[in-house]
């Protein structure tokens, strides 16, 4: 029998019972001991009523949803014996319109049909009548002490086992439509892109930080940053963290920025333009102006887009501008403390700017040999000053990174760059102050376990479950996130009960051993694993539990032990919980959990991906910048 034939059963079900139950309640009302019963019973009619209203809401949204025509629609809804019910060509276009969904639709009516079932043989209805009915008011007072003793376990447990599977046809409804929307919008892939071009550069990292450790030091470690990178503010730095021991019981943090170099070929001098950090304005398409830029540091063929044209000689003396910088930077240019009155025009492929300093309102003159692209002006003035020489930078490639990272001269410009082969990383101090005596870590399963950690504000849950979703698209298929994706892998540094929250990192490990190839099945399984996981860890953020304390997880558990299939099947059953918690982040938690997108999961899919982002990671950002922004 198909989901739609089964709708119908459910629909002819609901008057039925309705009409018996008040047949019951006219017969009882004669009795002495019915006003012991009757609010009870009153309420289980009308709780049974509501639910059929609700299912007939449901079923008129479904039936909509697949074209049906106006009129067919009321022979639909007002006569479960219609032909149209048993029609192939119907089941089919559901089919179409729940796509992996129709199991869980045909399984949801099934066991509502059940339950109207259990209703009909608590009321003794069989064949669509009540047979002692027929026998008078003999029966009368048996049949109310039948009902009274049986009617609050059974009645009031079926009613509310209506009540959730109700929930989740509309769950399911609104699911489909929002899936429908997006089919039926152009295929935009701009985020995708996005975040193939932020994990090239990770990988790309990874790489380059593999190929620095030169020493016989025990496998070294690195903790990354994980960070959102919202629109309009791409970056190709990461910011990483290692351990240097001291002595043999304290171990200091460094931190360090790398950053993708953009001159390419073999240099080892790096400058910088003296350009106010005014002179950077968002474009109008932020996203792609961040792709575009991402990529024009990656291509292998890329060199500088910045170039600042030398003045042609001028009649009257001026100063010299600074030449480019080579640091790749979306939001701001390096700045120089020094200005010497000039103005300066920086074009590069996204964006033409321009800032001005004060200027002397005397008249110029200026006679130009010849054209040039790019135009830096000076004003005149009777005393100008000489100008300041720019220090050159010489900036040499790391061969030992353990021994630069535990060298206490930390605090130099620029620590050298790391090489992955074929491009260049600059290895920046980070700009902090010194790490804090007694700074210790503590990992995100000892915060939400309360392990003598403070309780997270739903503000800084949510926050940080926005960084982990980002981060899952930016990092996915390279070697940082292999098997750290778990709260027991996700860590912050503290200093007593200060706790770093807005900076999570996850820790790993460089092995000798290289992951070897996967086939497409691996591929496309550890995709969903790893949104698995950030399911299990968005419910964990919105409760602010670990799954491992939850009641329900105990019936998934083989003699008292977990196994691989636990946490997936407690976290399925709890997410039917997240409506009553913050029901905005139900469908979001469940796109993770049952992955209802049109393509097969696969991270190289740049439709799958960006499906991800519109369901998963677009909506929660949305969600944390409306409450708390």
């Amino acid at each position: 029998m198909s989901g739609i034939e089964i709708a119908g059963l459910v629909l002819g079900g609901f008057p039925l019972l309705i009409s018996t139950a008040e047949h019951y309640r006219k017969g009882f009302e004669p009795l002495a001991k019915w006003y012991k019963f009757r609010t009870q019973f009153i309420e289980f009619v009308d709780a049974v009523d509501i639910q059929k209203q609700l299912f007939n809401l449901n079923l008129e949204c479904f039936l909509r949803s697949i074209d049906i025509e106006e009129d067919e629609l009321q022979r639909f809804m007002e006569d479960p014996r219609y032909e149209g019910w048993q029609r192939q060509e119907l089941f089919q276009r559901l089919k179409g319109r729940l796509g992996p969904s129709l199991g869980v639709f045909k399984s949801t009516l099934e066991t509502m049909n059940g339950l109207m079932h259990d209703l009909e043989a608590l009321l003794l209805i069989k064949d669509g009548q009540v047979e002692w009915l027929k026998e008078g008011s003999s029966r009368m007072d048996y049949q109310m002490y039948r009902l009274r003793h049986s009617f609050s376990k059974k009645g009031t447990r079926a009613v509310e086992s209506l009540k959730s599977h109700n929930r989740t046809l509309q769950n399911l409804l609104d699911s489909t439509e929002k899936l429908s929307s997006m089919k039926a919008k152009r295929k935009d892939t701009t985020w995708a892109n996005v975040f193939e071009a932020i994990r090239k550069h990770a990988s790309s990292v990874h790489a380059a930080l593999r190929s620095g450790w030169s020493c016989q030091c025990a496998p070294h470690t690195a903790s990354l940053r994980l960070e959102q990178r919202k629109t309009g503010d791409w970056d190709s730095s990461f910011n990483l963290a290692f351990g240097v021991p001291q002595d043999a019981q304290t171990i200091v943090r460094r931190e360090v920025t790398i950053k993708v170099r953009k001159n390419k070929a073999g240099e080892s001098v790096v400058t910088k333009c003296s350009i106010p950090e005014g002179v950077i304005r968002d474009t109008a398409n932020k996203t792609q102006a961040g792709l575009n830029v991402l990529r024009q540091n990656f291509e292998s063929k890329s060199t500088s887009q910045i170039t600042v044209v030398p003045r042609p000689p001028l009649s009257t003396s001026a100063s010299m501008p600074s030449p480019a910088s080579s640091y790749t930077s979306f939001k701001s240019i390096f700045r120089n403390s020094s200005s010497n009155g000039t103005d300066c025009l920086v074009e590069d492929g996204l964006t033409r700017t321009s800032t001005k300093t004060n200027r002397t309102k005397n008249k110029k003159q200026a006679r130009f040999e010849t054209p040039v692209d790019l135009i830096v002006r000076s004003t005149l003035q009777t005393s100008p000053p000489s100008p300041q020489p720019i220090p050159v930078v010489q900036i040499l490639e790391i061969k030992d990174l353990c021994s630069i990272i535990r060298s206490q001269a930390i605090n130099t410009h620029c620590l050298g760059f790391l090489s992955d082969g074929e491009h260049m990383h600059d290895v920046l101090p980070f700009p902090t102050d010194d790490t804090p005596e007694g700074e210790a870590y503590i990992s995100l399963s000892d915060i939400l376990s309360e392990q003598g950690s403070p309780r997270l504000s739903p503000q800084k849950r949510y926050k940080l479950a926005t960084i982990l979703a980002s981060s899952l698209l930016q990092l996915q298929t390279t070697p940082w996130l292999i098997g750290n994706f778990e709260k027991k892998g996700i860590f912050f540094y503290r200093h007593g009960k200060d706790i770093s929250l807005e900076h999570p990192y996850v820790q790993h490990s460089f092995t000798q051993a290289v992951c070897a190839s996967k086939s497409d099945h691996e591929l496309r399984l550890a995709t969903r694993t790893s949104l698995d996981k950030l399911g299990i860890l968005l419910l964990e953020l919105c409760f602010g539990q670990p799954i491992e304390a939850q009641s329900i997880r105990k019936q998934y558990l083989v003699d008292g032990k977990a196994h691989q299939g636990t946490d997936y099947m407690t976290a399925r059953d709890w997410a039917e919980m997240v409506w009553e918690e913050e029901p905005k982040l139900e469908p979001i938690i469940k796109s993770c959990l049952f992955c209802p997108f049109e393509e097969k999961p696969d991270w190289r899919n740049k439709d799958f991906t960006q499906a991800v982002y519109a369901s998963i990671v677009g909506p929660l950002d949305d969600y944390f910048v409306s409450k708390w922004a």
